[in-house]
């Protein structure tokens, strides 16, 4: 991914952000009540305790592991690991350092996502769901066609979570 001048690390982690764009998209709208309005609080309680369950306990584990050996000198970066935000780190940091915790950016970016994402599947009428994912994948790509204008060659148009929003958003390939 790295590697600017090669494109399959790019295409590797927009696939993964459809494939994860699909799976919750897909959760979030078998969740739905097919009429009227969904019960919100319990759909997202639901939603973040099986996300939590899943990802934090080894997130943590490898993070505490990093920090308590302070491998490539995490300590200094822990926090923005600790908090979902690697990728801010990243898209500020262009030099990838520490190296052993550069794939948390990822990592972000789908935390990232969880916090907004299920509220727009949850809330939105479904008559808008369709729009409201083409105007999701056209702005992921101007964030990045803005971004790099603003800092040519740099990260940001790579690790931010709204330049990842069109692959995220790529995700209704059928008729719920």
């Amino acid at each position: 991914y790295w590697l600017q001048a090669g494109h399959l690390g790019h295409l590797g982690v927009r696939l993964f952000f459809v494939l994860s764009g699909f799976l919750i998209t897909g959760i979030l709208l078998e969740q739905r009540p097919a009429t009227g309005r969904a019960p919100l609080v319990p759909l997202l309680r639901s939603f973040y305790a099986r996300r939590i369950l899943r990802l934090f306990p080894t997130y943590y584990l490898m993070l505490a592991t990093g920090i308590a050996l302070n491998v490539e000198g995490v300590r200094g970066t822990a926090l923005y690991h600790a908090t979902f935000l690697s990728n801010l780190w990243y898209a500020r940091n262009p030099d990838w350092e520490p190296w052993t915790t550069v794939h948390l950016w990822t990592l972000a970016v789908e935390e990232q996502f969880y916090l907004v994402w299920p509220l727009v599947m949850l809330l939105l009428p479904r008559r808008w769901l369709l729009p409201a994912l083409a105007a999701t994948i056209v702005g992921g790509m101007g964030f990045r066609v803005l971004c790099n204008m603003v800092w040519p060659g740099m990260p940001p148009q790579d690790v931010l979570m709204p330049a990842m929003m069109d692959a995220l958003a790529a995700a209704m390939g059928k008729k719920r």
